[in-house]
Formats: structure tokens, sequence, C-alpha cells
């Protein structure tokens, strides 16, 4: 999981959730594109 300040969506498959007031990004396509707000 890459650790960004300001996580993007990198693909169209990419899914935003909001927990515990951190943005995480998931992608069911490519699972390399898995992000956490700083």
């Amino acid at each position: 999981m890459k650790i960004k300040s300001a996580p993007k969506h990198l693909c169209t498959y990419c899914i935003s959730i909001k927990r515990h007031k951190k943005i995480y990004i998931y992608c069911s396509k490519n699972f390399k594109h898995k992000q956490r707000q700083k």
C-alpha cells in the first residue's frame, strides 16, 4: 500500500473509501493501486 498526502484514482476501477478521517483507495482490477492518506 502506497502512503500519499493526496491519493488519486489511477484507473476507472479505483474506489475511494473514507475511514477514521483518512482516505483509502482500493482497486478491484489492479491491486498495486492501493493507497492511503498520510
